[in-house]
Formats: C-alpha cells, sequence, structure tokens
C-alpha cells in the first residue's frame, strides 16, 4: 500500500456507513471510491460533499495551504449523476462554499452521520470549525495529519493540519504516509467511536 486514501476502503469495511459527509469533494473521484465501498456493505448510502468548487481562489489557496486546481460544482455533480444512474442506492447532495458558513445551515443529519472525512481547507482555524459541526458523527477522519519527513520538512502545524487538534482527544493515526511536495509527511488520523476501540484493542 503506498497511498494513504486507500486506507479510507478499510475504514468504510469497518464501519459499513449508511451515510458519509466529506468535507473537500474537490473532483468527486474520492466521493465515488467512498460510496462504492460503502454500496458492497448497504442497499443506499447518503452522501453530503461540501467544497468552495469555483469559489476558490488564489487569496483562498494561501490561506488553506491548497495546491490543487478548483472544479465547478457542475462537473462534480454531473460525475456523480452518472454514478447515480448506475447506483439507484446513491443518494447526494453537494454543497458549494465555506464550510465556516455552509455547516451551520445544513441538514442536521449531517452533524450525525456514520463517517465523516474532514479533508478541505488546510488551516487550522478551519478544519477546528469542521470539526466542531462535525463531532457527535460516528467516527472522524481526517487528513492532514503532519510530520517531519527524512530531512526533518514539516508544515507549521501551529497553522495547517489537525495536529494540536486531535492531541485533545482519544485518536489513532493511520499508519500510512504520503509525500508533500513542499516538504514533510502527511497522514490519516482518527478519532470518535472506531478511534477508541483501537486504542482499547492496542
Amino acid at each position: 500500500m503506498t497511498d494513504r486514501y486507500q486506507q479510507i476502503d478499510f475504514i468504510i469495511d469497518y464501519v459499513k456507513p449508511r451515510s458519509i459527509v466529506e468535507i473537500g469533494t474537490w473532483n468527486g473521484d474520492r466521493a465515488l471510491a467512498m460510496a462504492s465501498a460503502a454500496l458492497k456493505h448497504q442497499n443506499h448510502l447518503q452522501y453530503w460533499g461540501f467544497d468552495l468548487f469555483e469559489d476558490g481562489s488564489a487569496k483562498t489557496d494561501e490561506e488553506e495551504l491548497n495546491v490543487k486546481q478548483h472544479y465547478s460544482l457542475d462537473a462534480v455533480t454531473d460525475k456523480l449523476r452518472y454514478f447515480q444512474n448506475d447506483n439507484s442506492g446513491f443518494s447526494f447532495d453537494l454543497i458549494r462554499g465555506n464550510t465556516r458558513e455552509t455547516l451551520a445551515n445544513t441538514d442536521p443529519n449531517v452533524t450525525v452521520c456514520d463517517l465523516a472525512f474532514i479533508d478541505g481547507g488546510h488551516s487550522v482555524e478551519t478544519i477546528d470549525s469542521d470539526y466542531q459541526a462535525l463531532n457527535r458523527c460516528q467516527t472522524v477522519l481526517f487528513d492532514d495529519y503532519y510530520v517531519p519527513d527524512e530531512n526533518g520538512a514539516c508544515p507549521d502545524v501551529k497553522k495547517f493540519g489537525c495536529n494540536e487538534l486531535v492531541e485533545t482527544m482519544p485518536h489513532w493515526v493511520l499508519p500510512v504516509s504520503d509525500g508533500i511536495v513542499s516538504g514533510g509527511l502527511v497522514q490519516m488520523v482518527l478519532t470518535g467511536k472506531l478511534a477508541q476501540e483501537f486504542i482499547d484493542k492496542a
């Protein structure tokens, strides 16, 4: 295994979610991968995806340490609808905008979903805001847990990533790490009920 995202399938096989929230839908590919994995266990999956989509800008890229291109809401909607045509058990809602605002005004079911994957803005403030909205979800999986690479390079965890947030709660760091272009390594980390189960079994 060389890609940390492949670990999500393991989490989904364990949790068998009927509902997934993804913060940072980007181009929709991760949504489809998670939906495919979940639908192996359930007849229906509700997916909610949050992203800036075309509202992303050079300013937000700098603030949130984003290096990816932006995709439009319409383009991602079309991709998910195409998948839905072949998978009638898949339902989805996409929400465009800054999650510091949109999560506060969304479907209440979002905040108690089976699995929340937080991989949107990378600033400490945005990640904390996303978590505060989703901390009642059964399992919360964060991307953007940063550790130094072999040269000691690492993003500033005082400004970016979930490191400081998860240190305040039971958490389980998943083993696979990927390199960051600007230096450092990034991993995923679990919190919530599943993380506590792993800790208890360790």
